[in-house]
């Protein structure tokens, strides 16, 4: 069942780079 999640969530759009702390820091 969990490999049907990680799917899902591979499917779904990456988040705006604007949502990572990590670029917003840099």
């Amino acid at each position: 069942m969990r490999e049907r999640r990680l799917l899902l969530l591979w499917r779904r759009p990456p988040p705006p780079l604007e949502a990572m702390p990590s670029v917003s820091g840099s």
